[in-house]
């Protein structure tokens, strides 16, 4: 091969530029596909969030709570998801189903594929825990993103609430006082 090429150089040379160019082509197809099936998933994410909204809205919660599944199981890979964990769990928690509003939001504090979910449902777990009078648990959640950028004011509120439900009403106060300096400095 190698003194054929020598032979016909000009040959190679076409046929090498063809390789790349046909290389190329495939990833630009390759790439164009990958980036059409994250646009259905995401569409079809949002088609079923939306029914979710419906059936909240009709107070289903079966049905909430079976989209919920869906979503989770089928577009995990879409903020849908997320979304639509944030809303079941809000119809488990107006139910006084703290378990499975439990289940719902610890499963976006625990994955990394929300990050702009995790401090509010941080936030509404540590009030799951609150209500369940699992203070400490609540505390160990909401310490974990106390530092999330723009997100301080209701996680150290929260604390407050904790902190007094567990009688320590110094910590309570102090946390309050930076909750206060901090949306002060958000304004």
């Amino acid at each position: 091969e190698i003194s054929a090429c020598l032979v016909g150089s000009e040959m190679c040379i076409r046929d090498r530029i063809l390789t790349v160019v046909t290389v190329a082509c495939l990833c630009a197809a390759g790439f164009q596909g990958w980036r059409w099936y994250q646009m259905k998933e995401s569409t079809d994410a949002g088609v079923l969030y939306a029914q979710m909204i419906q059936a909240s809205n009709m107070k289903d919660e079966a049905r909430v709570q079976a989209i919920a599944g869906r979503l989770h199981e089928s577009y995990a890979s879409t903020t849908y998801a997320g979304m639509g964990a944030l809303l079941a769990a809000h119809n488990a928690e107006t139910a006084g189903k703290y378990a499975e509003a439990e289940k719902a939001l610890k499963w976006i504090v625990d994955s990394d594929k929300y990050p702009e979910l995790k401090p509010l449902a941080s936030v509404r777990l540590a009030g799951v825990y609150l209500d369940e009078g699992k203070y400490d648990q609540g505390l160990t959640v909401l310490n974990a993103v106390k530092d999330a950028k723009g997100e301080e004011v209701p996680v150290y509120d929260r604390m407050g609430d904790l902190y007094l439900a567990k009688g320590d009403v110094a910590a309570a106060r102090k946390s309050w006082e930076d909750a206060l300096r901090l949306s002060l400095i958000h304004i």
